[in-house]
């Protein structure tokens, strides 16, 4: 609806929103995977938390609601610190970028208006984030997906209606600033049960108490923040390049690439995304075996929806968008395709990162850091001195990070005890099993009607 209904300044416009907005959600500076992973510890029964590794594991069903009590108490107040300081970034330095892409505000009706509101909108996206959080720390999965979905639908839906009023572009951010409050009352539904709230009542966190489980959390959060710093540097700040180097309909056009590659992906790390609090579980209680195979059944789903929406795209996208009437148009075929390549690298490495990271480790962080910062220096060169356009943009991005791609990849693999074809062949194993167990339990439900 948006390709459709607004033109091409204001999707070129809204694409580079959503890039300043991925820009300033950096404040997190890593601090929602270090609360997910020892939320997620506590409830595996940890009694305490360390800067490094895990603690000794303790066999028990018992929960320390006063260290979890502990870790609420931070997060709250350390997110309600991190969207204030987004807030003024975004109204500070974000508003002179807009008034510089925007020609003094006048390309793209009520645009200081709409980059205000889109400012509130984050600013209550990120501080309302700590219970998504305390949810998917607790193993509680099916109820994070519940509320995130239910927002998203509820954003779509909202967009769609304020579309249809003629609002354009301010419609779609009144939409991200009403969204967050329906996400806030589902996972505070879900999480502070009568029980819960219970238990934690009987604990009173002090100031002393925070700041120690700040320190303990900050620790690595830094590490973390650092490696959200050159992943956004990676992909993200590409499209603010090509914002002050191009037309706002190459904008457009690199927007849409990235949008919608970033969607696929989504999907396709959903599995590993699912088990990143089962995966620091199974660390905590040294449980190998378990560890490997979750691994490699997360990594196959990966590769196989990515493939398989990659392929979709590259062949059906300008077509179906040309049927849609979309104001907006994806490149070529072979920028599509060497994008796809890279961008599956960087991501596969990424995901099997995931498995150091739910140990408490981050040996990558700088050379991510490193790789990230060429990037983004040579971007600007092959934009400003070239006339290869998107596609020196795509070239750069990828060839940079081939050896990082790889270099950590077999790290991964040698702390999982196994090589990569070994661990390919596990993924698909157990992925076969799952979907032949799934049409045996169809056919028996089919048979006896159940």
């Amino acid at each position: 609806m948006i390709l459709k209904l607004l033109n091409t300044e204001e999707i070129g416009f809204n694409y580079i929103i959503a890039s300043v907005g991925a820009l300033v959600a950096l404040v997190d500076f890593g601090f929602a995977p270090q609360f997910i992973r020892n939320i997620a510890y506590v409830f595996s029964g940890a009694k305490s938390l360390k800067k490094e590794g895990v603690a000794d594991f303790v066999e028990s069903n018992d929960i320390s609601y006063h260290l979890l009590a502990a870790l609420i108490t931070t997060a709250k107040k350390v997110y309600a610190i991190l969207g204030m300081i987004a807030l003024l970034l975004l109204l500070s330095v974000g508003t002179i970028y807009v008034y510089h892409v925007t020609q003094g505000f006048t390309n793209v009706d009520h645009s200081l208006i709409i980059w205000i509101v889109f400012s509130m909108s984050m600013f209550f996206q990120i501080y309302y984030d700590y219970y998504n959080f305390c949810l998917i720390g607790a193993g509680k999965i099916k109820q994070a997906q519940i509320a995130q979905i239910s927002t998203q639908l509820f954003k779509i839906i909202l967009t769609i209606i304020l579309l249809l009023l003629g609002l354009g572009l301010l419609g779609v951010v009144l939409a991200y600033l009403i969204s967050p409050f329906l996400n806030r009352f589902l996972a505070y539904r879900f999480f502070f049960v009568t029980a819960m709230k219970k238990e934690l009542k009987k604990w009173r966190i002090e100031k002393e108490e925070i700041k120690q489980t700040f320190s303990i959390i900050w620790h690595n959060a830094k590490n973390a923040g650092i490696c959200k710093l050159a992943q956004y540097l990676t992909y993200n700040t590409t499209l603010l390049l090509v914002g002050v180097f191009c037309s706002l309909e190459e904008v457009a056009s690199y927007g849409l690439t990235i949008q919608l590659y970033g969607v696929i992906c989504a999907g396709a790390i959903t599995l590993m995304d699912a088990y990143q609090p089962l995966l620091a579980s199974l660390i905590v209680s040294n449980k190998q075996k378990t560890l490997r195979n979750k691994a490699a059944l997360g990594m196959f789903a990966f590769y196989g929806v990515y493939v398989f929406g990659a392929a979709i795209l590259i062949l059906l996208g300008n077509p179906i968008l040309n049927l849609m009437g979309a104001n907006a148009n994806l490149p070529s075929s072979t920028i599509l395709l060497t994008y796809a390549i890279f961008y599956f690298l960087y991501n596969n490495m990424w995901q099997m990162c995931q498995v150091l990271i739910a140990a408490n480790q981050y040996p990558f962080t700088k050379s991510l850091l490193y790789t990230s910062v060429w990037m983004v220096v040579l971007g600007i060169l092959s934009l400003k001195y070239t006339e290869f356009g998107l596609m020196g943009v795509v070239l750069v991005t990828g060839m940079v990070q081939l050896y990082t791609d790889y270099y950590w990849v077999k790290k991964v693999l040698i702390f999982l005890k196994i090589d990569m074809f070994s661990f390919i062949i596990l993924g698909l194993r157990q992925g076969v099993n799952i979907c032949l167990n799934g049409v045996e339990n169809m056919g028996l439900r089919m048979k006896y009607g159940k």
